[in-house]
């Protein structure tokens, strides 16, 4: 649900987007950055956008799914949604579970498990 926004690119504009997406996987830039610099908005705002006007979700939702490719805290860890979002996030992109367009995301800190009270 969270990468809704790509899916809402693919469905407004499916041939320029197709080809912004060969593109964009050559490039050392992450999807969002690519995005923002050809679109004007990324994938995370432009679904975050969808969903909130569109799906009768709680803001909380709409939030995590704007946030979710927001970089890692490195001390604190939240424990709220977007959070939790985001860490799961970051934990398939590190475990090579992601789509084959975005980049990968700086290793995660080894003790980011403990910390979350995961092995």
């Amino acid at each position: 649900m969270y990468d809704v926004g790509i899916l809402v690119f693919d469905y407004l504009i499916p041939e320029e987007y197709s080809n912004f997406i060969k593109s964009a996987v050559e490039s050392e830039k992450n999807l969002g950055e690519l995005e923002i610099e050809q679109f004007g908005i990324s994938h995370f705002e432009l679904g975050a956008e969808f969903i909130g006007k569109w799906w009768p979700v709680s803001e909380i939702v709409v939030k995590s799914v704007r946030r979710h490719h927001n970089p890692p805290p490195k001390k604190k860890i939240k424990q709220g949604i977007p959070g939790l979002v985001n860490w799961a996030n970051q934990i398939a992109s590190n475990n090579e579970m992601q789509s084959g367009i975005a980049k990968h995301f700086d290793l995660l800190d080894e003790n980011v498990f403990p910390r979350l009270k995961l092995n």
